[in-house]
């Protein structure tokens, strides 16, 4: 039996399948709740020694995390100001309101309210620092974005992008940024493990 989490299997799914098909080095990267992700290098997902290898919700973009908008294990980790619990935290902080979920900043930035704007210019910097650092390391050919925080991505995928390409490698401009196309790629990459080697 072959078990890997819902960001390498969502992996593995677009790698084969979805937007990164076309491509022989995918990492892709699911924006929800929390922040994960997954490497898939000529069709097959890297694990690494450990089986921890993708894990980018864990890299660090901070000295340290005063306002604690996320994790108590990774202070200072990207999940802990880009993902979309972090962004309804840092929204409600902001506004003194509960808000429910970070669609609310989206549209508070689509209405041209500076707080909105603010938040998701940070996240934007943020989620672009976290692409730079496996980047520089893994060098794939295209990044694939998923999740559900993806509804917000007019808001938000093209500065992310546009900051990732000042901070990164002038020799690695050429990568591709792209949507994730499937609906349950989780699901799918899991029905598809049997004919995956893991690495």
């Amino acid at each position: 039996m072959t078990v890997v989490n819902d960001a390498n299997a969502a992996a593995i799914a677009e790698a084969k399948i979805g937007a990164g098909r076309n491509f022989k080095s995918v990492y892709y990267i699911t924006v929800s709740t929390g922040i994960g992700g997954g490497f898939v290098l000529n069709g097959d997902i890297v694990k690494g020694a450990s089986g921890y290898a993708g894990e980018a919700g864990s890299i660090l973009i901070r000295k340290e995390n005063k306002d604690s908008f996320g994790s108590k294990l990774f202070p200072g980790s990207i999940e802990c100001y880009a993902s979309g619990n972090a962004i309804t935290r840092r929204g409600s902080s902001v506004t003194g309101k509960s808000l429910k979920d970070a669609g609310e900043v989206f549209k508070a930035a689509k209405n041209g309210e500076l707080w909105g704007i603010a938040l998701v210019d940070q996240m934007a910097y943020d989620l672009a620092m976290m692409f730079c650092a496996i980047g520089h390391i893994i060098d794939p050919h295209v990044f694939v974005v998923g999740g559900g925080v993806m509804k917000g991505k007019d808001v938000f995928f093209e500065k992310m992008e546009s900051y990732y390409r000042s901070m990164i490698h002038v020799g690695m401009q050429p990568v591709v940024f792209k949507e994730a196309l499937l609906d349950e790629p989780g699901i799918i990459g899991a029905a598809m493990l049997p004919m995956t080697h893991l690495k």
